[in-house]
């Protein structure tokens, strides 16, 4: 029961460093009403294009932000929009199935333990509670 929890919340922490290290950026350059930055996803290996422009792109007004993969071709920027998507639609399901885990292992299964159970009861010492939801008598 122990390992189960401690593996449940390393696997989360690896997941979310995965998270935090899976971009770098390779390059970035400021104009006068933006910075465009350059980037790179480690898990897929595709480029990506960073844009952040006080400008008004597309009938938005104010400060706007988009990114794009880093080529104009259409097979590579299809590419690259479908890897990402994976990539990431991946992760938040292991980030779920870890967090059912950790929900199991923390808060449900120790709940049908005896002690959750009758922490201190004399009059039930006899009797105990197990995982299949029946009574059993230990005389």
């Amino acid at each position: 029961m122990k390992d189960s929890r401690f593996l449940s919340v390393l696997f989360l922490i690896i997941l979310l460093a995965a998270w935090f290290t899976r971009w770098e950026n390779v390059a970035s350059k400021t104009y006068n009403d933006g910075v465009v930055k350059w980037k790179v996803d480690r898990w897929t290996g595709y480029a990506w294009i960073d844009v952040y422009t006080l400008r008004d792109i597309g009938g938005m007004s104010g400060p706007t932000c988009f990114e794009r993969p880093a080529s104009n071709n259409e097979e590579y920027f299809k590419e690259a929009i479908r890897q990402r998507d994976i990539a990431t639609n991946v992760w938040r399901t292991l980030i779920a199935i870890d967090i059912a885990w950790i929900v199991a292992s923390w808060i449900v299964l120790p709940a049908t333990t005896e002690s959750a159970w009758f922490p201190a009861c004399p009059c039930c010492a006899p009797f105990s509670f197990n995982a299949r939801n029946a009574w059993v008598a230990r005389w």
